[in-house]
């Protein structure tokens, strides 16, 4: 019987194999096939080879050991890598699920910011595909809405610090270069947040002032802003405080240990991870009773258990102290900004004025380093002059003005000059 051959793999080979894998080609010799399959992720691989005429055993021999290569290349090789898109939001899901993106503004940071910046820009690309340039001319694209005001280089900054997240993990994973790379963020010295004219803190004599006009204008809002000024804690930290469980009476103490983030969403630990109890004053532990008694209603308010509950017995937003900071400011005829946040800032003058030393501080208003609680503080003019007084006092010097010059600051005489030695 004549034996059929066709067409295959770019040969005439004989219609079946001789044996599993191994074919005859017309004309003489073999095509040895092989095909290994991962059995961790299904992907299979194929190879073939063409060998001389040789005997059916030396040819199974020869197919065997095609086989044994083709599996040892498939268990040492790597996936392809994957879209930047699905590369990032699995990223995501794997640090919300390993606690590295704890609160729900953390999450809200991060879809936004995949959804809008960076799946626009670089989603349909592989992970290894992004390159150096790419990175740069996308951040670079944000610089003309900076220069007319639009955005702010610290926005732009934080998208910037999400893509390097990104861009590490993945050179990391498939060993490939880090296109973020070597990309640096705006320059922000020249947009302060915060200026001497406009520090969104209150002053010693402001602070009274304002607290009046709080408690006369916005009495729901008084006890809340009062503990806010006096502990220097978020309102994230303060909102979701609550009566039975957080505020200890006989101790006189409240405990921190919940954080508001996102809708109704609260975490059940702080910013920087962990609880801690505040000891206050009989005085502040009166105005939180006053508070209870004359702001908290019965029905939602009552029964939600908050400390400073919404008239609908949720837990409040920052936001909501919008309008009677603003009001409280303008009846207390202060001129600057001031905003919910200014609590904070606030609390490091007026203690440092008090001089409570920075550990007592710091175990109160949260701040888990020195540089922290630096960037919330605004030094004023007579604390830098009273500060180099006391240099000037230590170094024995004196000046040589006298009289009314030393009070007013205006010259009477010209001190004589040392005279000239020879």
């Amino acid at each position: 019987m004549a034996k059929k051959w066709v067409k295959r793999w770019g040969y005439d080979v004989s219609e079946k194999p001789i044996r599993p894998g191994v074919y005859e080609i017309k004309g003489g010799g073999h095509l040895l096939r092989a095909k290994a399959t991962d059995p961790r992720t299904g992907r299979t691989k194929q190879a073939m080879q063409v060998v001389g005429n040789m005997s059916i055993k030396e040819a199974e021999e020869a197919r065997a050991a095609l086989l044994e290569r083709a599996r040892s290349e498939i268990g040492s090789s790597k996936p392809p890598p994957p879209l930047f898109a699905e590369y990032a939001a699995s990223l995501m899901e794997t640090k919300i699920q390993r606690g590295r993106i704890r609160s729900a503004a953390g999450r809200r940071k991060w879809e936004e910011i995949l959804r809008n910046q960076l799946i626009p820009a670089f989603g349909a690309l592989q992970v290894d595909e992004v390159t150096h340039d790419d990175v740069e001319r996308w951040f670079l694209a944000h610089a003309d809405a900076i220069n007319r005001n639009k955005l702010s280089p610290r926005t732009a900054n934080t998208r910037l610090a999400i893509l390097k997240v990104i861009c590490r993990a993945a050179a990391t994973r498939y060993g490939i270069a880090d296109p973020s790379a070597g990309t640096d963020p705006f320059d922000t010295t020249t947009r302060p947040t915060y200026t001497p004219e406009q520090p969104n803190a209150l002053t010693a004599d402001e602070l009274p002032r304002f607290l009046e006009a709080m408690y006369e204008h916005f009495p729901q809002h008084y006890a809340v802003t009062f503990l806010g000024f006096v502990t220097g804690l978020r309102p994230s930290t303060l909102f979701p405080l609550r009566i039975a469980e957080d505020v200890r009476w006989a101790e006189r103490q409240i405990w921190v240990r919940r954080s508001h983030t996102r809708d109704q969403e609260v975490m059940p630990t702080t910013k920087t991870g962990r609880g801690y109890p505040i000891g206050l004053p009989e005085e502040v532990m009166d105005v939180l009773r006053w508070h209870i008694e004359t702001n908290i209603n019965e029905g939602p308010m009552r029964d939600s258990g908050l400390l400073f509950p919404s008239v609908r017995g949720t837990i409040r937003f920052a936001a909501s102290f919008t309008k009677p900071f603003a009001a409280a400011a303008r009846r207390a005829d202060i001129k600057k900004k001031v905003t919910a946040r200014a609590m904070r800032r606030t609390f490091q003058d007026i203690t440092r004025a008090a001089e409570v030393s920075s550990v007592v501080k710091r175990s109160i208003s949260g701040h888990a380093t020195e540089a922290m609680e630096g960037w919330y503080s605004t030094v004023n003019p007579d604390e830098q002059r009273e500060g180099l007084a006391k240099v000037i006092t230590l170094l024995g010097r004196r000046s040589p003005r006298t009289g009314s010059a030393a009070a007013t600051g205006e010259p009477t005489t010209t001190p004589d000059r040392p005279k000239a030695k020879g």
